[in-house]
This record gives structure tokens, sequence and C-alpha cells, in this order.
């Protein structure tokens, strides 16, 4: 059903500027489609909302959550196809406003997945594909404010053997604010190497002498 839904709201934000050129027929039938697109990205917004809740709460292994964060990681894509479909094709301002109160919703959803399963291949999926909806319907907002922790929670996922594992990461923290390669210069001790130990010189012999050794 997540995989078919990005479908369905394409189909209906195409009608609804075809519906809009029409007579008043077609100004009612906007109207309902409206309301039916509002409708679909309250229950997105309900549903990821409900799941990060559940998910947040368990204290079990990751075996155990794998039902809730597969579940989670699908809607997110899911509802990341859909949001820029919608965002693509439709000017309603009463859409857009519900699509970003559920984006929002999501991005959270996305950041606590992000967090509470770095090492599952479907959370940094599901935790991608909404940097991507950002990137288009909200450029600058990023999946949340602690570029730091992130780094550091998803940086082992460079070295990791799976091709989409690697990429997924690198796509979550290129979304973020270049990191400097030194962050701060107060914490280098400049004087550490300067301290050098004493080398060994062998001693100038003249031509012909035989050379001293240790």
């Amino acid at each position: 059903a997540s995989r078919c839904i990005p479908f369905l709201v394409c189909i209906e934000c195409s009608n609804i500027d075809a519906d809009s050129e029409d007579d008043d027929s077609g100004t009612e039938t906007s109207k309902y489609t409206e309301d039916q697109l509002i409708r679909v990205f309250k229950w997105y917004g309900s549903i990821l909302k409900n799941l990060d809740a559940v998910l947040t709460s368990r204290t079990e292994t990751i075996d155990k959550n794998q039902d809730i964060y597969v579940t989670q990681s699908l809607l997110l894509e899911s509802f990341s196809k859909s949001a820029i479909e919608c965002h693509n094709r439709t000017f309603s301002s009463t859409i857009l406003s519900s699509l970003k109160k559920a984006l929002a919703k999501a991005t959270s959803a996305a950041s606590s997945l992000a967090f509470l399963h770095p090492k599952s291949l479907w959370a940094m999926r599901g935790a991608a594909a909404i940097v991507k909806a950002l990137d288009i319907i909200d450029p600058g907002v990023k999946i949340n404010d602690k570029s730091n922790e992130m780094f550091h929670t998803l940086a082992s996922n460079l070295a990791e053997s799976n091709h989409f594992m690697r990429m997924y990461t690198l796509e979550i923290l290129d979304s973020f604010p270049k990191r400097p390669f030194v962050t701060d210069h107060a914490d280098i001790d400049l004087a550490d190497d300067l301290e050098e130990e004493p080398s060994y010189r062998p001693k100038p012999t003249g031509k012909g002498s035989k050379s001293t050794g240790d």
C-alpha cells in the first residue's frame, strides 16, 4: 500500500490543475481532490508520529523492533515520493501547508530512526528519503540540528561493505554543513613535535681512516 500511495497522489495532483480549468463542476471536483490529498498527508503525519512514539518507548533489541522500523522506513520513503510529486505538481496553498506539516513530523521520525538504528539499512534508506524531500521542498532545512552527533553516529557506516549502506549514509551526512578538518586550533600543541630526541651523528673521519661505529 505504501508503494501505491505516491502513484495515486501523483494522479490526484495532476487532476487538480486540469479540474480547475473546467466550469463549476470542475471547481467542485478540485475541492474534493484537495480534501483527499490533505487527508493523505494527515494520515502520513499521524502514522509516522505514532510509530516514532512506539519505537522510542521500546527497550527491546533491534531484532524485536524490526517490524516497527522497517514499516516506518517504508512509510518515510513513500511519504517522500508523495510529497515531492505533490510539491512539483500543485500550487494549492492549502495542500502545500498540509504537506509541510506532515514533512515536519516525518523529519522528526527520520532523525529518531537514524539515531536509534544507525546500523540498519532500512533506517538509512528512510532517513535518506526525507533528506531528499527536504532538499526539494524546504531547502536549507536539515534532518536535525545535531550534525556532530549524527556524524559520530553514522561515520562508521562509511566503512561498511554494503554499497547502499554507504550511499544512504553519505546522502544523510552530505546534507549537513561541511565539517572543517580542524575544529579548534586551541587544542593543537604546536610544541609537541619540536622536542626531538638527539639523533646519532657519526664523527667525521679523514680520508683513508677507519670510521667509528656505535
